[in-house]
């Protein structure tokens, strides 16, 4: 019987830990929870953006930490505020406790970004497989992305028992994610990080400006990821338009996108060589336009779907390539500074795309962040050797 490798073994680790980071039980149930103990549209949306602010505050922060002191630390850290959080909304179902729980969210959130991959990159250096990093980096998003699906679809169906067996089932995802983390990753031997915060900071930032190749990809990290990032909170509003709001169908068709996507990004290794990051995105933004050009439900939807999958081969393609840029002892802390810039811009998107369809309609909107994507990705051909 062939003996598990040590990669193998990694991989499947890491796979699972991926998943329950993503099995969230609350996602399709949460904001109708807090509706029902009373917090207000204006109140939950204020809940929101205390979870957004938090995100934002602690990013860099905790990037800086993990490399300061250690990534699995900072993982296991982000497992268990995340599951305190959840079981905080159960105990304590009030706006308060709500407030709290999306705190801690948005702390463990901030806690695992930059670790996680850099965790990821260094693991596979140790093992001499680096040259697996778009795979595993890759399948792991879209183990993510399948747990995601999953518990969209039976969060609603374990609410009707009870809040407490979806608060339960929540906190235990987090905590067994948690679990892999320390009793099935290690921590990569790394040379002597400094032990100054500022000096990591420094280091890094200097690093940024000191590389032409760092710069260019964490520019188009923050681009691919904040563009889909934004694009993709706006697929209900739009299909439930052109699908006459059928709650039904407009939900079948969101996890058939969101199926499109997992396979970009479980696949984008193989198409690395002969598809690039532009080159993908600007398949997927092509899709994009003629599908909400041509207009109607098929069109729409197939345009849809080749976006949603080219920009999953993007993303996996621009994480890659910025960990690979990076040198040094900042690692965890420039791809938390990416995650900053990518919701920095999508926040900026999502005011732009509201008040756009606002004033128009959801496939206006559509279409001109589509026009808007092509110019964009034109430009950066243009005037890559510049960036």
């Amino acid at each position: 019987m062939r003996q598990t490798t040590a990669l193998e073994r990694f991989e499947r680790l890491w796979l699972a830990k991926a998943f329950l980071r993503e099995f969230v039980l609350f996602y399709p149930v949460y904001a109708l929870y807090m509706a029902d103990r009373g917090v207000t549209p204006a109140a939950y949306g204020a809940l929101l953006a205390a979870w957004a602010l938090t995100v934002l505050l602690a990013e860099v922060p905790s990037g800086v930490l993990a490399d300061r002191f250690s990534r699995r630390a900072l993982l296991m850290v982000g497992g268990g505020l995340r599951g305190a959080g959840f079981l905080l909304w159960w105990l304590l179902p009030d706006v308060t406790g709500f407030a709290l729980g999306f705190v801690l969210w948005g702390l463990g959130s901030a806690a695992e970004s930059g670790a996680n991959e850099a965790l990821l990159y260094e693991t596979l250096v140790e093992l001499d497989a680096a040259e697996q990093l778009e795979r595993i980096l890759g399948r792991g998003e879209a183990s993510g992305g399948i747990a995601v699906l999953l518990a969209l679809g039976a969060g609603g169906f374990v609410a009707q028992h009870g809040i407490g067996w979806v608060a339960g089932a929540s906190a235990a995802a987090a905590i067994a994610h948690t679990g892999i983390v320390y009793a099935g990753l290690r921590e990569p031997v790394r040379a002597s990080a400094s032990r100054s915060s500022r000096l990591i900071a420094v280091r890094g930032l200097a690093g940024v400006a000191g590389s032409l190749a760092l710069r260019r990809a964490l520019l188009a990290c923050v681009l691919v990821t904040a563009y889909f990032g934004a694009l993709d909170e706006f697929f209900a509003p739009l299909l439930g338009d052109l699908l006459a709001q059928d709650l039904r169908v407009v939900g079948t068709a969101l996890a058939g996108l969101y199926l499109c996507r997992a396979i970009g990004l479980a696949g984008a290794h193989r198409v690395r060589s002969r598809l690039g990051i532009w080159m993908a995105a600007l398949w997927g933004v092509i899709a994009l336009l003629v599908g909400t050009l041509i207009g109607g439900a098929a069109a729409t939807l197939a345009g849809l779907a080749v976006f949603a999958f080219a920009f999953g081969v993007a993303e996996v393609l621009t994480s890659a390539a910025l960990q690979r840029a990076i040198t040094g002892d900042s690692r965890a802390t420039l791809t938390s500074l990416a995650g900053l810039g990518q919701e920095l811009l999508s926040l900026v998107a999502f005011v732009f795309v509201g008040a756009l369809a606002q004033a128009t309609d959801w496939r206006t909107s559509f279409v001109a962040l589509a026009c808007g994507g092509l110019a964009l990705i034109v430009s950066a051909a243009v005037y890559r050797a510049r960036w």
